[in-house]
């Protein structure tokens, strides 16, 4: 399992990273919301244990960032333990939250707990996922459980038929929306090509529908 753990004391962060290692956890910790941003970019991690009270800022302040962008799990460890402070943290998406001191026995159990039950409701998603669905999650989209190779001006397209899915969106609003209007032949061009991939019969397709005279319409 690998963790992320946000932590400017420095003391209590040595003593945590230990006791996970010697747990055979992966665990890269951080002093700043700065540097924890940055390490989520670039890397992937099954849950964040984050602090609050941090050198640049609020650590509460990024939690819902951190749930739409990455969606992982957190539990907090903090110095508040405050109602209000933890009802916050619940309502900004938080897992679970810990009052410092807190047992690292317990906090172990607690990781195990809170990944267990999200890839728990990960995998139900999954499964109630139909396979005809696109689904737009971190700036891709997926079509049949599969990421589609889109480019910009295609993605960005596909996004809006997506968002109005089962509606004629005219060939107008798509030109004026994504200035476009200079060249209108190209929306052809990048309707065609998306139509490629995800349709199967060109000639009769099945999802993305021109609409002579008015425009398209995706249908799922």
């Amino acid at each position: 399992m690998r963790i992320l753990f946000i932590e400017d004391d420095l003391d209590s962060a040595e003593l945590l990273v230990d006791y996970m290692k010697g747990h055979d956890y992966q665990i890269t910790h951080c002093e700043t919301v700065t540097n924890g941003l940055s390490y989520l970019k670039q890397n992937a991690y099954d849950i964040l244990l984050l602090d609050l009270n941090l050198p640049d800022d609020f650590g509460l302040k990024i939690c819902e960032e951190i749930n739409n962008d990455f969606k992982i799990p957190i539990i907090i460890l903090s110095a508040y333990s405050d109602l209000e402070t933890k009802l916050k943290s619940f309502d900004l998406g938080v897992d679970d939250y810990m009052s410092k001191p807190y047992n690292l026995k317990e906090l172990n159990a607690r990781i195990k707990a809170v990944t267990n039950r999200n890839n728990h409701n990960k995998k139900i998603k999954k499964e109630k996922i139909n396979k005809n669905t696109f689904l737009i999650e971190n700036k891709k989209i997926t079509f049949k459980n599969e990421k589609l190779k889109l480019t910009k001006m295609e993605f960005l397209l596909l996004k809006e038929l997506i968002e109005n899915k089962n509606n004629i969106i005219t060939r107008e609003h798509l030109l004026q929306k994504f200035d476009l209007a200079e060249n209108s032949r190209s929306i052809d061009y990048h309707i065609n090509n998306i139509r490629k991939k995800i349709d199967e019969n060109l000639k009769k397709p099945k999802y993305l529908i021109t609409e002579y005279g008015s425009g398209y319409k995706l249908i799922f």
